[in-house]
C-alpha cells in the first residue's frame, strides 16, 4: 500500500476557507522547485525568479549538464525539438531512483537520490503508484472507470481503497511549458511526475482532467509538473 503525503510539494492554500490551493512545479529529475502562481488560477508567463536558459545539443559548450542545473537552481532549462525536449542532454534514467536503468512501468522500490525533491522519509513515487485511480489500472476516458468521489472541482478526490468515502484530493495544478516555462492549465489539468522514466526524453506521470484519468501517461522531461510524495518503504 502506498502512503501519500497529505499535499503536493510546495503546496499553499489560496484562501482562508481552504477550498483552493496551488503548488510548485518540477522538471523531471531535478531537485529544485519552480514558483507557484501568485493566485490559484493565475497563469504566469515564466518562472517568477531566476534566469531562463535554452538547452541545445548543437555544441558541447552549450549543452546543459546536471552540475549546471545545481549551480542555477532557479533556471528553467527549456527543451527544444532538436533535443526531444530534455532539459539535460544525457537522458539519464536514474535521477530519481538510484541505479535504475529501466524505462518500463514498474512497482519497484524507489531508492532515493540526492536529486529527489521530497523531504526526509518520502520519495517521488514509482510508475505504478497512480494505477489505483482507475478501476482498470489503465488510462481511461470512461467516467464509470474513475476511482473518484464526487464531481471534478479543479481536481479529483481519488479513492485510497475500495471502502474509502472521503478520498484524497489531487489538485489540477497545471504545468509549466516544456519550451517556454510558462504556466498554464491551472484548475483544469493535473500533471504529476513519477520517478520512473518513460525513455531518455520522457518521464512517467499521472495526467487528468474532468474527462479522463491517465495514471500511466508520460511527459517531456523539460515540462514542469507537480509532485506528490509517498512514504519510503521500510
Amino acid at each position: 500500500m502506498y502512503r501519500f503525503a497529505p499535499q503536493n510539494l510546495g503546496w499553499k492554500w489560496d484562501d482562508a476557507s481552504r477550498q483552493r490551493g496551488k503548488n510548485c512545479h518540477f522538471q523531471w529529475g531535478r531537485k529544485d522547485p519552480f514558483p507557484c502562481p501568485n493566485k490559484y488560477n493565475s497563469n504566469s508567463i515564466i518562472p517568477t525568479t531566476g534566469q531562463r536558459s535554452f538547452t541545445t545539443e548543437n555544441a558541447e559548450e552549450n549543452a546543459t549538464t546536471i552540475a549546471d542545473s545545481i549551480k542555477r537552481p532557479y533556471s528553467f532549462f527549456f527543451g527544444t525539438e532538436a533535443n526531444s525536449y530534455k532539459w539535460e542532454p544525457d537522458g539519464r534514467l536514474d535521477l530519481w531512483c538510484a541505479g535504475n536503468q529501466s524505462t518500463g512501468v514498474s512497482d519497484n522500490v524507489i531508492v532515493k537520490t540526492i536529486y529527489d525533491p521530497c523531504p526526509v522519509g518520502y520519495v517521488v513515487p514509482n510508475a505504478r503508484v497512480f494505477t489505483g485511480f482507475t478501476k482498470t489500472g489503465s488510462n481511461t476516458e470512461d467516467a464509470t472507470q474513475f476511482n473518484t468521489i464526487g464531481a471534478f472541482t479543479a481536481g479529483w478526490f481519488f479513492k485510497r481503497n475500495s471502502e474509502d468515502t472521503v478520498g484524497h484530493f489531487f489538485a489540477a495544478s497545471g504545468c509549466r511549458s516544456r519550451d517556454s516555462g510558462g504556466l498554464g492549465s491551472v484548475g483544469g489539468y493535473g500533471y504529476y511526475w513519477c520517478a520512473g522514466p518513460g525513455s531518455a526524453a520522457y518521464g512517467r506521470c499521472l495526467l487528468f482532467y474532468s474527462g479522463y484519468v491517465y495514471p500511466l501517461n508520460y511527459g517531456h522531461r523539460a515540462g514542469g509538473f507537480s509532485v506528490r510524495a509517498v512514504r519510503e518503504s521500510n
